[in-house]
């Protein structure tokens, strides 16, 4: 009869083994002060022994308490409690297992040999930790102390089914399932995610598969249930602490335990910034699942504004940044086009910023007051190419750009303009959309940069930061295709004496100076565009939002002069307080 040594987890839990003897020290599987004797002088051990027919869990006691001891050299040595106390010598089974205090409240008390669903999943060679939790949830108090669960009622009555979705199934291990698709079952999830994949893996999908169709089937009595609902008289998991990919203080568990991360599994969109954070997540092995390292807590604020790395996506692209530079079609995903409509006809006259679902961020002047005739209506998100190219149709051109982005338009519902706004000051205005935004690879929200310590040292003179846009003027035509560049922050004492005398603009600690890298730059920022920093997070990189552009639009580059932003910081509270009040 084969032994299973996949149950030692699951044994080593919720078996108390009694015995006694004189030999060296060692400590049983379950971790008692133990004696490694001859099997013959251990009472409890020899009960096993004794037992006819022994079960596979018999062979796996005995193979276990063996195996402690054979460094020792003795002949059938095995690690005996001593904690056993001397008994008459009889042929009847020993107590193994101690009376559990706990009733069944569905199901019916029985040993778990003659509980097929439960066995099944004890003697599985891969057992893992969200089964054992399980199983051990599932012990009860049975009249002859044996080691008992409780049974589900409806056991050995279900048929089994594989052929269409919802109806039941045994997955490749033995244990009821359902049949589903891939997305909904988060452990088929997991192994088609996994790059590379072992043979055994894919074997294990394979097997997995309902019977003419793409689905999986999926286990259905293995779901984890929460260590606080049972209670028990095992001693407590150490805790390992570690570090997020983003810097934050996390623990290292198995990934269906993490919710944040189960949720990058989830996504429908995949991203390979996905794929990135998770692999960083990495921390160890675990029996099935890879242990990561999941956040102690969701610091996200209460308005859901995302945090990295939900936010400043960072996707492969060029790393070369000449004037006029285009982007692929990934890049920025939070830029946005503003539309504006008048007899009909509709416009992009002014950049905007993704910062949450439902909301983005672009310059107060934007708003056109002054000019009734266009009214702002719209946002374009996702946009790449403005306009249908063709050169797209040229097979050369293809090759070098990708012309199969494709752009939404949401309603706004509501205007917010800073309440403070005046000409050049306070610039910001707030967009409501009619409706969520979901994330894909070409829209996305921007990091807003809450944690100082991951954007202090953008402001330091020269250090480079990024613009894109088409740029998107009043009453101009905007770039053919989503452009970029970089720019250098300047110092605002070194151009604050030449705005206030030669254009009469005042600057303050609100504002950012930006020089460009070419004096074509303005054909690229948007008006009300972002002037955003590559940060550093923990062990990745997300794009942050540090300023939107206020000054440039009225004091053209050309002349020599800087961009001027807004700088966002001194705004956050209002950013938050608007977005949780709409």
């Amino acid at each position: 009869m084969s032994v299973f040594p996949g149950i030692q987890l699951f044994l080593f839990c919720v078996l108390v083994l009694t015995t006694s003897t004189k030999g060296d020290l060692c400590t049983t599987p379950y971790g008692e002060d133990g004696e490694c004797v001859n099997i013959k002088t251990c009472k409890s051990l020899m009960a096993i022994v004794k037992k006819q027919p022994m079960t596979d869990i018999d062979h796996f006691i005995l193979k276990s308490h063996a195996e402690v001891c054979t460094y020792k050299n003795q002949p059938y040595s095995a690690c005996c409690p001593i904690s056993e106390r001397p008994v008459p010598q009889t042929t009847t089974t020993t107590t193994l297992v101690p009376p559990i205090e706990k009733s069944c409240i569905v199901g019916h008390c029985v040993k778990i040999q003659n509980c097929s669903v439960l066995y099944n999943i004890a003697i599985n060679t891969d057992i893992t930790q969200e089964d054992t939790i399980y199983l051990k949830d599932k012990q009860c108090k049975s009249n002859d102390n044996s080691f008992s669960v409780c049974c589900p009622d409806d056991d050995d009555k279900v048929p089994i089914i594989s052929d269409a979705a919802g109806q039941v199934c045994k997955t490749p291990r033995g244990v009821p399932g359902t049949c589903l698709d891939a997305a909904d079952c988060l452990a088929i999830a997991i192994l088609l995610r996994k790059d590379p994949s072992t043979q055994e893996e894919m074997e294990f999908l394979d097997k997995s598969r309902c019977d003419n169709s793409d689905r999986y089937c999926c286990p259905t009595v293995v779901s984890p249930v929460p260590e606080a609902e049972t209670p028990t008289t095992t001693a407590a998991p150490i805790v390992e602490k570690c570090e997020t990919p983003n810097g934050a203080n996390g623990t290292c568990i198995s990934v269906i335990h993490c919710e944040s991360l189960l949720r990058v599994l989830q996504k429908p969109d995949f991203f390979e910034n996905d794929a990135k954070y998770l692999n960083a997540s990495f921390c160890g092995d675990g029996a099935k699942f890879p242990k990561v390292c999941c956040p102690e807590a969701l610091v996200a604020e209460e308005l859901s504004l995302p945090l990295p790395p939900y936010c400043g996506v960072v996707f492969p692209a060029e790393n070369y940044f000449d004037a006029g530079s285009i982007t692929s079609s990934e890049e920025y995903p939070w830029t946005a086009l503003l539309l504006y409509t008048k007899m009909g006809k509709t416009r992009p006259y002014c950049g905007g910023t993704l910062i949450h679902k439902r909301f983005v961020l672009t310059a107060a002047h934007c708003l056109y007051e002054n000019e009734p005739e266009w009214t702002l209506t719209g946002v374009r998100l996702g946009v790449w190419a403005t306009t249908v190219m063709q050169d797209c149709k040229n097979q050369a051109l293809v090759d070098q750009i990708d012309c199969e982005s494709i752009s939404i338009d949401l309603a706004v519902s509501k205007v917010i303009k800073h309440p403070e706004y005046e000409s050049l000051y306070n610039d910001l205005a707030l967009l409501q959309l009619t409706e969520s935004v979901h994330t894909t690879r070409y829209v996305a929200p921007i990091c807003l940069p809450f944690e100082t310590e991951h954007v202090s040292a953008s402001f330091n003179d020269d250090k480079i930061l990024q613009i894109s846009g088409w740029g998107a003027h009043l009453f101009e035509e905007v770039a053919e295709f989503k452009m970029k560049s970089i720019v250098h922050i300047s110092s605002l004492e070194q151009f604050k004496d030449r705005f206030l005398t030669e254009a009469g603009i005042n600057l303050t600690a609100k504002h950012v100076c930006a020089k460009d890298k070419a004096v074509h730059d303005n054909k690229i920022l948007d008006s009300g565009g972002a002037l955003m920093s590559l940060a550093n997070v923990g062990k990745m990189q997300s794009y942050f939002l540090l300023g939107v552009e206020a000054i440039s639009y009225e004091i053209p580059p050309e002349q020599g002069f800087p961009f001027i932003f807004t700088r966002i910081s001194p705004y956050l509270d209002w950013i938050k307080r608007e977005i949780r009040e709409n």
